[in-house]
């Protein structure tokens, strides 16, 4: 969608340059004028009678001299350019007039415009401007010097239909350009990215005004058109188990509740389908409704529960079984959180129930055994994944499409290790994000779980991958892409799945032992400093290979397929005892 707007941007920019004082009639029309400062050509366009013969006539700015008279012929489309290098001592930072004339029974004057020549200095001393402003000064040096700049600002262009333009503003401010190229190509980038973000914000502001108006008969087409554009997740395998009761009544909620933000609507959904899953679940399905909901659940949080064996949470899933809801009106957000406090309660009470009964069984005040490093059950992506149950004893139709990893895909499917999606497919080639790969990490070697506080902008208490990112930071595993942002939904690159997986095994005590000689690849120098060294162990240790015999690709996207690699390279490390 970006090259649409890159290409939109560059039509404007070539018909942004200085046209003033247009004067036409119907038969002739001056539609541009583009001067190449640094070359000193210039090209005057416009449109007329197909076939006629235009007149071009340039005077320079002392009102008297010609700088350029030549002829050229409208096509059969009535348009028309002529190209000519100025003269000799072109006058800078002055008017020159051009005059266009046709061959027809008038021959008279038919459009008129003009244009100014800057040199070398001129421009260098604009640059110099606008390189000296801050952000905020950015927009008056624009439209001061633009016959210089020449960029798309008047009011067809997408700069000027911009809601916010100081993104776009800090985008050029102070980046010290040094000629008009450079100059152009960031604020043509930083316009397009500023109309995605705007366009895609209209989209989400239309998705959530069509879900406020539609009927109980629309609501489901509508929550269902906007999923994609509002993270509203029906693809999960509980969203998917419920009964058609279940789900009405998640759409009754979504109808009977006004959104504002796109947090909204995807909240609200989660909430409902958490509620409506337990209402209705058994044993298997709450946990995996534990597992995909345990941004609203907060199943996470309850230390107690997380070191429970799997016999016990069992237990305690068990008596989830069957909770009563008659006094609680569940068509409403606020009953909605009054369902949750309800659950919240029951599943604290199961837990304490279950342990209190261990304790008795067992004895109590034993200082118990150390934590198993055992792989758990992990579920990649979060979302469209199936239960352990529905796979087929670890073979998929499309794992040929990575056959370098198709032991490895085969070999942690029959362990639950990791998941497919529906119709018996592994999507090998997929990309995996930051958080889901976090999230793999921490539940396959049993990082803790903790409620470490954090300050990125982009991980929120209510997201569903809160508690691995916290673990994940908790345990020194993983930082963010800077002070202030995790990067969130951002693909993982190549060389931080190396750092997370070299870093998971310092925080296990493991020593990857070294099996190969290190190769010096090709594209060392594109390895960050901070992933240099983790690369190189995983490299000479066996994990992770490059792309070919001289090539790493560090800023490549790991995909599923590399993923379930490394975690079973990484297996046979570990002590699974």
């Amino acid at each position: 969608m970006l090259n649409k707007f890159f290409s939109r941007l560059i039509g404007s920019l070539l018909l942004s340059f200085a046209l003033t004082g247009v004067v036409s009639a119907e038969s002739v029309k001056i539609d541009s004028i583009v001067v190449n400062h640094k070359e000193t050509v210039v090209t005057v366009s416009g449109s007329a009678k197909a076939g006629s013969v235009i007149t071009i006539k340039v005077i320079r700015p002392d009102g008297v001299t010609e700088d350029f008279v030549g002829q050229t012929i409208a096509n059969a489309d009535g348009k028309y350019e002529f190209t000519y290098k100025l003269g000799e001592g072109a006058a800078e930072d002055q008017r020159y007039e051009v005059y266009v004339f046709t061959d027809d029974e008038n021959a008279a004057l038919k459009a008129m415009s003009g244009f100014k020549y800057y040199n070398d200095v001129s421009i260098a001393r604009a640059l110099d401007l606008l390189n000296s402003s801050s952000a905020s000064g950015v927009s008056e040096v624009i439209k001061e010097k633009n016959e210089v700049f020449a960029l798309p600002i008047d009011s067809e262009s997408d700069y000027y239909k911009l809601k916010d333009k100081s993104s776009v503003h800090a985008a050029i401010a102070g980046k010290g350009f040094s000629n008009l190229e450079s100059l152009r190509t960031a604020f043509l980038n930083a316009v397009a990215i500023e109309r995605q973000l705007e366009y895609e914000e209209e989209l989400r502001q239309n998705a959530i005004k069509r879900i406020n108006d539609a009927s109980p008969a629309e609501i489901e087409k509508a929550v269902a058109d906007a999923a994609e554009i509002l993270n509203i997740r029906m693809n999960t395998s509980s969203f998917k188990g419920l009964s058609d009761e279940s789900e009405a009544g998640v759409f009754n909620v979504m109808t009977n509740t006004s959104f504002v933000t796109p947090e909204d609507v995807s909240g609200t959904f989660d909430k409902a389908v958490a509620v409506f899953a337990v209402k209705g679940g058994n044993r298997e399905s709450i946990a995996s409704v534990f597992e995909e909901y345990d941004n609203v659940l907060m199943i996470s949080k309850n230390s107690k529960y997380s070191d429970m064996s799997e016999d016990q949470k069992a237990n305690v899933r068990k008596k989830m079984v069957g909770i009563s809801f008659d006094d609680i009106n569940l068509t409403t957000e606020a009953g909605l959180e009054s369902a949750l406090t309800k659950i919240s309660s029951v599943f604290s009470n199961a837990v304490d129930a279950v342990s209190d009964n261990t304790s008795k069984n067992t004895g109590s005040g034993g200082g118990g055994g150390t934590q198993s490093k055992k792989f758990g059950t992990v579920m990649l992506p979060q979302d469209d994944v199936m239960p352990p149950k529905t796979q087929n004893n670890g073979s998929f139709a499309d794992i040929n499409d990575a056959p370098w990893a198709k032991e490895s895909i085969e070999f942690l499917a029959e362990k639950n290790i990791i998941n497919g999606f529906g119709g018996n497919v592994f999507k090998p080639n997929d990309n995996v994000t930051r958080e889901q790969f976090v999230k793999l990490f921490v539940a396959a070697f049993n990082i803790p779980v903790t409620d470490t506080q954090m300050s990125f902008s982009d991980v929120k208490e209510n997201d569903w991958y809160y508690m691995y990112v916290s673990a994940a930071v908790n345990a020194g595993i993983i930082k963010g892409i800077d002070e202030t942002r995790f990067g969130a939904g951002e693909n993982i690159t190549r060389q931080d799945m190396a750092v997370i997986a070299d870093r998971t095994m310092n925080y296990l005590g493991i020593t990857i032992p070294e099996t190969t000689q290190e190769k010096t690849f090709m594209d060392k120098s594109q390895i960050a400093d901070y992933a240099s060294e983790a690369v190189r162990t995983m490299q000479m240790g066996g994990i992770i290979n490059g792309i070919s015999d001289d090539e790493f690709a560090p800023e490549l996207n790991c995909t599923r397929a590399m993923a379930a690699k490394v975690i079973f390279e990484l297996y046979s490390l570990v002590d699974r005892d």
